[in-house]
């Protein structure tokens, strides 16, 4: 004979199932808002930190091509001045002194590495990411162009040259080149400046999981 007590649980385990599945739909319901909610505020993190990052980059580009126009005369003179030293010497007309000095343009680039650093790369359009490393792969060669001068001007006075033109070989060949670095590189900033500093839209972690 089937016990009276047990019946009687089983009966209000079931009048209770609708309030414990409404519970249990509850309590899941609140967990996928909860990730919901922890999600947007990541994308939402995460769009914030890319723009800061274009922000900055593009900041940063802009006080460099500043720095670098107000060198460009200095570079030209530089370049044109060891020209006419060197057809000086090459005609025997006498020179009271050379004097070379170079002042490089101190370019930054810490916007750009940080944004590495900080992986906000990852969250801004391939593409423009693409455009902005070009610009910074043509300011390193800028960059060692400049370091090269630096160098050969520290290390001109330490050797014995037969005849001052000699030296004037050496240096020159450092001063054309990075004066031309320095017009590529400020043609490379103005084409930025002009054409890809707009705030592009950020690639959040869901636009990456929908793509193809």
């Amino acid at each position: 004979m089937p016990d009276p007590v047990d019946r009687s649980r089983r009966s209000g385990l079931r009048d209770k199932l609708p309030e414990l599945l409404i519970e249990a739909g509850s309590v899941a319901f609140a967990v996928l808002l909860a990730l919901f909610v922890d999600q947007w505020r990541e994308n939402r993190s995460n769009i914030q930190l890319a723009e800061r990052a274009e922000e900055s980059i593009m900041a940063e580009v802009r006080n460099n091509l500043e720095r670098l126009e107000a060198q460009a005369l200095a570079r030209d003179s530089l370049v044109a001045y060891t020209r006419d030293v060197r057809q000086a010497l090459v005609d025997d007309e006498p020179l009271e002194s050379i004097d070379v000095n170079y002042t490089p343009a101190l370019l930054a680039r810490t916007a750009w590495e940080t944004a590495q650093v900080t992986r906000a790369l990852h969250f801004i359009d391939y593409d423009k990411v693409a455009r902005i490393g070009r610009i910074y792969e043509v300011q390193e060669l800028y960059e060692e162009a400049e370091s090269s001068v630096v160098r050969t001007l520290a290390d001109i006075g330490q050797l014995n040259w037969d005849e001052p033109v000699d030296a004037v070989d050496v240096i020159l060949p450092v001063l054309v080149r990075v004066d031309n670095f320095g017009d590529m590189l400020i043609e490379v900033y103005s084409n930025a400046e002009a054409n890809d500093f707009e705030i592009s839209e950020p690639v959040t972690d869901d636009d990456e999981q929908s793509s193809p």
